[in-house]
């Protein structure tokens, strides 16, 4: 297969023990099958509370905002032209999907934001919802 970004050809590679994904070695770019994210999701569920986050969220922001204009990249798998979407409710991270449901893109550094937006989304599940509250209208507590 080859990178819709560089067509470069993929390599293979185990990530978090056990998962085999596609990776560009030109641009750090990943293909991931069906399953393969949610497989990385449980494999690294355990080990989230100990990653710290990367940036903040104003970076997060201008960041999803700067992949939104990268052009669509192709499917390596059967070549249509993928969309663009952003990752979960509230992640910042934009993802290509290939439509015929073949998997997704994520360019280098996508991987690591999705697994700060799952810190984000575990530790705000354990705060109370006044909690919540407050920090949403910028009070401290």
């Amino acid at each position: 297969m080859e990178c819709p970004r560089d067509g470069v050809t993929l390599a293979k590679e185990i990530v978090e023990g056990e998962v085999e994904v596609d990776i560009c070695p030109a641009c750090a770019g990943v293909w991931l099958e069906p399953g393969e994210l949610q497989a990385i999701e449980e494999a690294h569920a355990e080990q989230v509370e100990r990653i710290p986050p990367r940036h903040d969220a104003m970076t997060a922001a201008l960041e999803a905002a700067r992949g939104k204009s990268v052009p669509l990249g192709n499917c390596p798998v059967c070549g249509k032209t993928m969309v663009r979407e952003e990752y979960g409710l509230a992640s910042l991270v934009m993802v290509d999907r290939c439509e015929e449901g073949h998997g997704v893109w994520l360019d280098k550094g996508e991987l690591e934001s999705i697994a700060e937006f799952y810190v984000r989304e575990r530790s705000e599940a354990r705060v109370p919802v006044l909690v919540q509250f407050l920090r949403s209208i910028g009070l401290k507590y």
